[in-house]
């Protein structure tokens, strides 16, 4: 079909063109840092990057085998059936996502002791903690990001991603030549812009494309948010009460928050149906490894 071969390829030029404004919200930091900053804390800034492009490539991992579910259920229509999948990918996608950020954020300043102890470990862990905030909601919404897949209504979420960018670049300049923010300029602008349009904007235009009540995510992204704090408090006191000092209680630590993290989001997040397909999920795990 000529029309659908048409449809096909101008969906993926506009994803194609999406990409541009996701370089300019993530792919310029350096270049910028180069131009405005010392060699030094351009080299702080990319060593907080690579960690957020390991919560980028996780963000892949956890949601791509979700998304042929997400397909199957919306060829039947936007019904109750697709919409309690979505809600179920976004929790699924949040555990994994609230799990990494909040494990970083209690046990990242050792990390950074430990890998790099010759270098100024604060400012590489706040640089990083800002690095990686956003995927607090990146990872969270990816089932809302691929609604304007399924929809093939993925135009307006291009513009938005290309003036974020653009006004991610200019913020930079300004914060960095302006104020006294200096080097944290370059993270907090993209955090800002990115966290405004995760959760002002992506939640309302799927829920207009789904043709559903605008405030449909809002409940589950609060709960989301409240959850995540949740989990950043608990494994502060957990990290304060071990005293991890090498990478063996590291690892320990971390296994331990692991374990309590998901038992956290479960309690706050998911029904006892939810729950239980957890567990089961799990336990399938666990058996074929065995």
């Amino acid at each position: 079909s000529g029309s659908k071969v048409k449809k096909l390829l101008g969906n993926g030029i506009w994803n194609s063109i999406n990409q541009l404004g996701n370089t300019l919200n993530s792919g310029l930091d350096l270049f910028v840092s180069n131009a405005l900053l010392s060699g030094m804390q351009t080299g702080q800034i990319a060593i907080a990057k690579n960690i957020g492009t390991m919560f980028s490539m996780l963000s892949g991992i956890v949601f791509q085998p979700l998304q042929p579910q997400l397909l199957r259920d919306y060829s039947d229509g936007v019904n109750e059936k697709f919409l309690k999948t979505m809600l179920k990918c976004m929790k699924l996608c949040g555990l994994v996502g609230s799990l990494a950020f909040s494990g970083f954020f209690a046990i990242g300043m050792l990390f950074f002791r430990l890998w790099l102890p010759n270098q100024d470990t604060d400012i590489l862990y706040s640089l990083t903690i800002l690095t990686v905030f956003t995927y607090i909601t990146d990872i969270f919404m990816q089932p809302i990001y691929y609604v304007s897949t399924l929809t093939v209504k993925n135009k307006i979420p291009c513009f938005i991603t290309i003036v974020g960018g653009f006004l991610n670049v200019l913020g930079m300049y300004f914060l960095i030549c302006y104020t006294s923010l200096g080097i944290y300029a370059v993270p907090i602008t993209t955090v800002v812009i990115m966290f405004l349009i995760n959760v002002f904007f992506n939640p309302v235009y799927a829920c207009w494309c789904l043709k559903i009540k605008r405030e449909f995510f809002y409940p589950l992204i609060i709960r989301h948010l409240l959850s995540t704090v949740a989990m950043c408090f608990v494994f502060r006191i957990i990290v304060a009460m071990l005293r991890p000092v090498n990478w063996l209680g590291f690892l320990l630590a971390v296994l331990i928050l692991s374990v309590l993290g998901v038992l956290i989001y479960s309690v706050l997040m998911l029904n006892a149906e939810e729950r239980t397909m957890l567990i089961n999920k799990v336990l399938h795990v666990m058996r074929n490894r065995n």
